[in-house]
């Protein structure tokens, strides 16, 4: 099971003393370019690739009347999940294995865009490496087994943010409880989130700008209340995917898949996405399909629990061979005459038989008197 803790808190605009110590940059975006200033990649994501009814884009804007002090560049990020189906997308940035024990609070700052519409809250993660027990490093949940040893439970930090308005705010994350019940010493990711479920605004562009650490305490605010946290136990882990499907069909006979052997420890969350091997994809739990032509098609199905975590997916695929049906060429019809005395020997040739997939034959024969035979020629 994965394990997470889940942050509860919102923001104001505020100024922050905070006591001397160590600051981490992550990034001014002030350079306009990546990589960020520890040398990490980033970029967006989304549910699916497939998916085109959600997305998220980044891009790094210069304009003096928006960007955080009026010089250098911030980060946009501009997002849809407005689609029939659940949705999330956001963005990632690698953290290259920061040991966040050093710190006590991350801090970054935001705001909507005037211009166009946009959430006043969204989701945040933090992301720590995990371990095979052989001691492989290897990311957080990946969608398919390692070839050595077995991953061990892995740790996420998740920040519910309210309270995005159009003017520049400043998030203090507090990473005391995520220190207290998990491994942080190799974060490799930070993540932002537009849950569909949760977004104020499907559709809409936020600003980022200023990501950093710091190990020092603050102190006191210029104004307004001390942000309130409530800190919430968070679990989640990818279901296990399993389909039955016959190893062999032939064209243009019903095809049966049926993931319903799929597991999850939130079942009634599950959505099913299959991509049939020959350009055309469905959803649901059950699914029948009638193939057109011969061949072995490569079924993925793609099963997403809807918690919105990088942990949310499973899935498992198998091949399905479609066969064509030989043609059978027993030969010219022999006409005999024959008294009840007489005995006659005939050949039957079925070497004109003929398959579209160029399968290896095999030749049963039915003499019509009771007896049978085998063999291209009988």
């Amino acid at each position: 099971m994965k394990k997470g803790i889940l942050l509860i808190f919102g923001f104001m605009l505020m100024s922050v003393m905070r006591a001397e110590g160590e600051v981490l940059l992550i990034d001014d975006f002030n350079r306009c370019q990546k990589p960020n200033l520890i040398s990490g990649d980033y970029g967006v994501w989304s549910k699916t690739d497939w998916d085109r009814s959600m997305f998220c884009s980044d891009s790094l804007t210069s304009n003096p009347g928006i960007v955080y002090g009026g010089k250098g560049c911030s980060l946009q990020l501009d997002y849809d999940v407005d689609s029939p189906r659940p949705a999330y997308a956001g963005l990632w940035m690698r953290l290259e294995k920061i040991d966040l024990r050093r710190y006590a609070y991350l801090i970054f700052y935001v705001r909507g865009d005037y211009r166009k519409c946009f959430t006043s809250r969204f989701k945040i993660e933090l992301k720590n490496m995990v371990k095979l027990l052989k001691g492989e490093d290897v990311e957080r949940c990946p969608y398919k087994e390692p070839r050595r040893g077995k991953i061990k439970e892995s740790d996420i930090a998740i920040y519910e943010v309210e309270g995005i308005d159009a003017q520049w705010r400043q998030v203090v994350v507090p990473l005391a409880p995520a220190l207290r019940d998990a491994d942080f010493s190799e974060a490799f990711e930070f993540t932002i989130v537009f849950d569909d479920e949760f977004v104020t605004q499907k559709k809409g562009r936020i600003f980022i700008d200023n990501i950093y650490f710091s190990d020092g305490e603050i102190l006191s605010y210029s104004c307004g209340e001390p942000v309130q946290v409530r800190e919430v136990l968070a679990y989640n882990a990818p279901p296990k995917v399993v389909f039955a499907a016959p190893a062999s069909v032939c064209v243009d006979e019903m095809v049966a898949l049926d993931a319903s052997g799929t597991t999850d420890e939130k079942p009634e969350c599950l959505t099913y996405f299959w991509n049939l091997g020959d350009g055309t994809k469905a959803e649901g739990e059950k699914i029948d399909k009638v193939y057109k032509k011969s061949g072995t098609y490569n079924v993925v199905l793609e099963v997403d629990d809807n918690q919105c975590t990088e942990c949310s997916k499973g899935s498992f695929s198998k091949a399905v061979k479609v066969n064509t049906p030989p043609s059978a060429e027993a030969g010219k019809d022999i006409a005999l005459c024959l008294d009840a005395s007489q005995e006659y020997k005939i050949t039957l040739d079925g070497s004109k038989s003929r398959d579209p997939d160029a399968d290896r034959l095999t030749y049963k024969w039915d003499f019509g008197d009771g007896n049978s035979g085998s063999g291209e020629k009988v």
